[in-house]
């Protein structure tokens, strides 16, 4: 039995099948045999050069903007289904793309498709030098573009998986976003990455598709052979080649318990029009992280009032510019208009997430530096858009700011006072906006734990973030392999500083929830109703096991 590790992805998932390698590399794309400008077999000779070059630069460069305009607005059309491929139209219409493969046109015997690669290899390449991790990631959707560029240039297929008719676990170096949309999840049960993280774009396309991810397996394309039959747990990070039968019997049996669970959970939504009650008739909120308004939208197609957690990042995530306040104020007062209540977190980006256009200098400990809340407090201007169009929406809906990465009170003052400043603006414009939105806090670094008491006097609300929290509190990285087993969020020590926490909220009369993986897990959403934890906040693909097992543990029970 072959065992690997890779990232703990918490969106969860279980996969039984067999191997089936993709093994496209960049290389092999622009390979001799692939070039698109020539009959195949041959090389071309020096006068057909010669005539090539003598069509033209602006014949040649029309060529390009022709295959450019078409792959733009395929693009837009995929944008309907995900904004991630918004992000992609803008690689592909970036005009220093375009000056780049202009320049090198001119140049006598310049093959158009050969420039357009070299170039798009090389942007790639100087995206993978650059620390930050989420930058890094853009350099798959680089690459994805240049292929769909190709393509059209003259007629190489690009990445299309929907001529798999057999259920399979597809291994792969990296996978193009947009092949991803020609996925059948009929016959591809799970997905597993030798590079990537959970948070890159096959991770939230997966999500989308709802097919189990698994990121950073080393070596898995040369570990795993094809048909071998595969088990993989993507919470907990785990692949099994060639499982024994006890492994095996193990992860079919999970595999059924989550069937059984999310067929629960399918029709008109698990909890619509009930309510889930403590044992002591006090009711239990399961909220949903959502990153989107798509999966606002399937929260409340499964019966979810309320989004617990709305990061914004990913909405950031998606251009080469900062959202306006138009474009902002647009997305949150839709999902407003679509809860009973959002919790809109601010930019939380810096640690292991960034922006493609703002860059951040390299640091020894990026999640001990310039993030969150920091970045917020330094940058102000990109601070007052943001709660601009947050005061505005807010008009359309019941909506909580939240504030993350929080240390102390005086950052917290320090918020609390451009949130001021807004209100006066909007006052003197005459524009309007809700002038009594909560703000609290994101409860995720350990002073914001030991200092629970003077924040709780200034805050409306706490959110416990146990993901921070646990890394901070046991000096555990999450998404470091080596460390894996040392990231718990049911530790004794992460446990002890959700109490305080919790003491600290009740004592002050304000409320409190977990957005965390710790509520995500079913033993860890038990031991927090346990502690006193009434609200939970999830992604959609956790609801099912989670409101299962409090249903089974006999901890809650549903009303109508």
């Amino acid at each position: 039995m072959i065992i690997i590790k890779a990232i703990k992805n918490p969106a969860g998932g279980v996969a039984v099948a067999p191997a089936l390698l993709y093994r496209e590399t960049d290389d092999a794309f622009f390979s001799k045999e692939n070039r698109t400008d020539l009959p195949p077999e041959r090389e071309p000779e020096a006068s057909e050069e010669d005539d090539l070059c003598e069509q033209g630069w602006a014949q040649r460069m029309a060529v390009f903007f022709h295959a450019r305009d078409a792959v733009m607005a395929e693009l837009g059309e995929l944008g309907k289904k995900h904004s991630i491929f918004l992000g992609q139209r803008e690689i592909a219409g970036d005009p220093v793309l375009e000056e780049k493969i202009g320049e090198r046109m001119k140049k006598k015997g310049a093959l158009l498709p050969e420039v357009l690669w070299k170039v798009i290899e090389e942007t790639a390449l100087e995206f993978l030098s650059l620390p930050d991790p989420y930058i890094k990631e853009r350099a798959n959707d680089i690459r994805d573009v240049g292929k769909r560029l190709l393509a059209k240039l003259s007629g190489i297929e690009a990445p299309d998986f929907g001529y798999i008719k057999k259920e399979c676990i597809l291994i792969a170096r990296r996978i193009p976003p947009s092949a991803m949309l020609t996925i059948d999840t009929a016959y591809i049960k799970g997905i597993i990455c030798e590079e990537g993280t959970y948070t890159g774009h096959e991770a939230i396309l997966s999500g989308s598709l709802q097919i189990p991810f698994l990121a950073g397996a080393a070596s898995a394309t040369e570990k795993l052979r094809e048909g071998m039959l595969l088990c993989m747990d993507a919470k907990k990070g785990i692949i099994l080649g060639d499982p024994d039968e006890k492994s095996l019997y193990a992860f079919r049996q999970e595999q059924i318990d989550l069937s059984r669970q999310a067929e629960t959970e399918t029709g008109h939504g698990f909890l619509a029009g009930k309510r889930l009650l403590s044992k002591a008739g006090r009711e239990i909120q399961i909220c949903a992280n959502a990153g989107s308004l798509l999966e606002v939208s399937k929260a409340r197609a499964q019966g979810i009032r309320r989004i617990g957690l709305f990061r914004t990042e990913f909405f950031f995530m998606q251009g080469d510019r900062f959202p306006t306040e138009e474009e902002q104020f647009a997305v949150y007062s839709e999902a407003a208009g679509r809860m009973e209540e959002v919790t809109i977190r601010l930019l939380d980006i810096g640690g292991d997430k960034g922006l493609p256009y703002f860059p951040m200098e390299k640091e020894d400990n990026p999640f001990l530096g310039w993030r969150g809340i920091r970045i917020l407090l330094d940058k102000p201007e990109i601070l007052k858009i943001q709660l601009r169009a947050i005061l505005r929406a807010g008009v359309y809906g019941r909506l909580r700011i939240l504030v993350p990465m929080v240390a102390d009170t005086k950052e917290l003052g320090q918020v609390k006072a451009v949130l001021e400043e807004c209100k006066e603006a909007l006052e003197k414009e005459k524009a309007a906006f809700e002038k009594n939105i909560p703000l609290g806090i994101m409860a995720e670094t350990p002073s914001s734990v030991f200092l629970a008491g003077e924040l709780a006097r200034e805050a409306d609300f706490f959110s416990i973030g146990t993901n921070d929290l646990t890394q901070y509190i046991l000096a555990a990285e999450r998404g470091n392999r080596r460390v894996s087993d040392r990231y718990a969020p049911l530790h004794p020590a992460v446990q002890r500083a959700v109490v305080l926490v919790l003491e600290e909220a009740v004592k002050k009369g304000i409320p409190v929830s977990v957005c965390g993986e710790m509520a995500a897990d079913p033993a860890g959403a038990a031991w927090l109703l346990s502690a006193g934890i009434s609200i939970l906040s999830m992604s959609l693909s956790s609801h099912a096991s989670v409101i299962g097992h409090l249903l089974e543990q006999g901890l809650c029970t549903l009303k109508e």
